[in-house]
């Protein structure tokens, strides 16, 4: 979910810095946040003051940041524990955000009495409303006109709020307030322990205290057709283990949402990808059957457990539409853009071809399948390898075990997201054509060697900054 759309510039831009100056052990020069964020100097001061205000409210006083003229900028105090719950603070300082909210929560009756609320001009709080309504018309949702309330499919509202909540609070904060947090948490261990469901995470039992406040939400306001306001534990707990057709399906529905929700995260159990008739099963089938012509072996130990997965990816793109994100509200373009753009393509292409032999509307969903299906490739050491290739050499003075160990550590950090090939100088032979030479000893014989090529000199015991410097280079490379 592109969440950071609600914000504005500079509120991102007070996110970034935030997030860059936590990874930093000394002050960051004025100069540094320049070149690295490409802002004017006037800007950046003046998002660096904020940043230091805001970190004094949310320590409630406590100072945390240092700003000395002519030094720059650094953290006092490590924030890494409390940098989630400083960011979900910022989010939810904004007014698009906080407009968004008390719609959901139902306490937005006329743009005159918010305006006089929150101290806002009518004419902002319309802007914000038809901002509002561009970012939700991409999951078909809409804001009504006169009783401003989200409308649409229930099940489309309440997995895009749950979603909403989940990222704007990182999943620390708790935004419920008419709902009693430790009384959810009960509930939910209560429920995973009747269901006995198995290999669950406290993160994951998190997330279904989110997804079943909302749901408690949407009931006490009359807008889902569920017909009691408290968990229905003997029938969801029918539905989750028992694989029951669709028509019997129907008769639950005070849990057909909790159904459709748990189903798409995995939580129904491994054997609800056997109903032989579903468009999940059938989808999953299909994929089976064509990708190891188009890609790659599966290993048999782990054809199960592939199945599975694509049984609740190709349940979760049945239920929903527009949401390329993962469960956590999680958007990987940028990340597919920057390391699996050529897999990307591929993908796609895939799922346009499963889509014309299924004729089945799931696949529609490319966005989010394509993410999905990367997740394979991941699992096998696959991504990388339909991206262009960059060859390294390494030109050393170590020992050859010594050479041997540098190579094998760049390709542990590097090698899974990169389609790398390190070879010893030893080996390399003629006229063999090389991107990027690493030298330990940079003396200029090797220069004129490797004209051709990006020279890094690195350190014989390789650091964490030598790494970083092939990583960027690398990028560059990559997309040059």
């Amino acid at each position: 979910m592109k969440h950071f759309e609600l914000i504005t510039e500079d509120e991102l831009l007070e996110i970034n810095i935030a997030l860059y100056l936590a990874e930093q052990s000394n002050f960051v020069s004025t100069e540094q946040l320049i070149s690295i964020f490409n802002f004017p100097e006037k800007r950046l001061r003046k998002i660096v003051n904020t940043l230091q205000k805001d970190l004094i409210d949310f320590n409630e006083g406590e100072q945390v940041i240092t700003v000395i003229r002519n030094k720059g900028v650094f953290f006092d105090v490590c924030l890494n524990d409390d940098l989630k719950r400083f960011i979900a603070f910022l989010l939810n300082k904004n007014r698009t955000i906080t407009l968004l909210s008390e719609i959901i929560f139902g306490r937005v009756t006329s743009i005159s009495d918010y305006s006089s609320q929150f101290f806002i001009g009518e004419s902002t709080i319309k802007r914000q409303l038809s901002d509002l309504r561009i970012f939700l018309k991409r999951y078909n949702l809409e804001i009504s006109r006169g009783s401003y309330e989200i409308v649409g499919e229930e099940k489309q509202i309440q997995l895009f709020l749950y979603l909403f909540f989940w990222r704007i609070t990182r999943g620390v904060v708790w935004p419920f307030d008419s709902i009693d947090e430790n009384q959810m948490k009960l509930d939910v261990n209560n429920l995973i322990s009747q269901l006995n469901v198995k290999n669950i995470t406290e993160i994951d039992k998190r997330r279904l205290m989110f997804y079943l406040a909302i749901n408690k939400i949407r009931i006490s306001q009359s807008r889902t057709q569920l017909k009691n306001n408290t968990i229905d534990r003997e029938n969801l707990g029918l539905q989750l283990n028992l694989e029951i057709a669709e028509d019997s399906r129907a008769k639950y529905e005070d849990v057909e949402l909790y159904y459709q929700f748990f189903q798409s995260i995995g939580f129904t159990g491994d054997s609800n990808h056997d109903i032989k008739d579903s468009e999940a099963t059938i989808a999953t089938n299909k994929f089976m059957q064509f990708f190891e012509e188009k890609f790659f072996l599966i290993p048999g130990e782990h054809r199960k457990e592939v199945e599975t997965w694509l049984f609740y990816c190709h349940s979760f793109s049945k239920q929903f539409v527009n949401f390329g994100c993962d469960i956590n509200g999680y958007d990987y373009s940028e990340y597919i853009n920057k390391y699996c753009k050529n897999l990307n393509i591929k993908l796609i292409e895939f799922i346009r071809l499963l889509k014309k032999e299924t004729n089945l509307p799931l696949f529609e969903e490319e966005q989010y399948l394509s993410t999905h299906y990367m997740m394979i490739f991941a699992k096998f050491d696959k991504l990388p390898i339909y991206e262009k290739k960059i060859r390294i050499v390494l030109e050393s003075g170590l020992p050859f075990f010594a050479r041997d160990f540098v190579i094998n550590q760049i390709k542990s950090y590097l090698g899974k997201k990169y389609n790398i090939e390190l070879i010893d100088a030893r080996f390399l032979e003629g006229n063999e054509k090389v991107d990027m030479a690493l030298v330990t000893i940079p003396i200029k014989e090797i220069s004129i060697k490797y004209e051709k090529a990006q020279l890094i000199t690195i350190n014989r015991d390789l650091s964490l900054n030598d790494l970083k410097k092939i990583e960027m280079k690398i990028l560059s490379l990559k997309h040059a």
